[in-house]
């Protein structure tokens, strides 16, 4: 696949002990960025490349496999106005399977909650941390996830003051975004990171270079699908990894 890197899912989990025991591994001890890839719709509804996708995303020192849970019906549902991708985003169904393959491969399972049934699916197998999109404007299932006194990120373009212990991430609603209207603050200190839709990496690594603590970053085996909207400023695994690997280093010296 295109940019795939080369490895087998039985020799995945080993390849990350084997970074670990060398202390080249992202921990929350030794570096302070949590690397996220965002599988979104990237897997097609094919739940064999969702798997596919899992193991890449660890091999390329991705922290969190990030999905979607509970797709509405409608998308008068959410604040977003693009075309239904129900077909391909709802995967409800498979989160005992997704969880258990990001735990064998030594990553975290987390997802975006867009319904009560989606957060009955995170719930059902201990979603460790939650992320509410920067569209999710439904205030009470807002307040539900707060009140799991779980981890909380929530997306947004303009700082919401007020919140209730969520973790403030810069986005825009622009896909792809180009950089020049990403308002990157001068330091990370309200918002607590970034998640980004622009082409290529730049704009993660000036965010952790201004004190980002979060990085999300949509991911693909193929970035020369286009049917897929995503595709178009998501990382193949190589570009993902050469993310995280100079983002580290950033890290160290910011």
């Amino acid at each position: 696949m295109n940019g795939a890197l080369t490895s087998t899912p039985k020799t995945t989990f080993i390849w990350r002990i084997n970074l670990w025991n060398a202390g080249e591994r992202n921990t929350e001890m030794d570096n302070k960025v949590l690397w996220v890839a965002e599988l979104g719709s990237m897997h097609r509804g094919s739940k064999e490349l969702a798997h596919r996708m899992i193991y890449e995303a660890a091999l390329a020192s991705a922290d969190v496999a990030k999905f979607q849970l509970g797709w509405p019906e409608r998308d008068s549902e959410i604040h977003w106005a693009a075309p239904t991708q129900r077909n391909i985003r709802y995967i409800d169904d498979w989160v005992e399977d997704l969880d258990r393959w990001c735990s064998e491969y030594g990553i975290e399972f987390m997802a975006s909650i867009w319904s009560e049934a989606g957060l009955e699916a995170a719930r059902s197998v201990n979603m460790k941390r939650y992320k509410i999109a920067h569209q999710m404007r439904n205030m009470g299932l807002i307040n539900k996830i707060r009140d799991l006194g779980k981890e909380v990120f929530l997306s947004r373009e303009h700082m919401v003051f007020g919140t209730l212990g969520e973790r403030m991430i810069l986005t825009t609603d622009k896909y792809p975004t180009d950089f020049r209207d990403v308002h990157m603050p001068t330091v990370y200190t309200h918002w607590y990171g970034y998640s980004d839709h622009t082409i290529g990496n730049e704009m993660c690594w000036l965010a952790v270079s201004r004190g980002a603590q979060y990085i999300e970053k949509h991911f693909t085996l193929d970035p020369t699908n286009l049917d897929i909207r995503d595709n178009s400023f998501s990382a193949p695994p190589a570009e993902f990894k050469e993310l995280v690997d100079v983002g580290n280093r950033i890290a160290r010296i910011a």
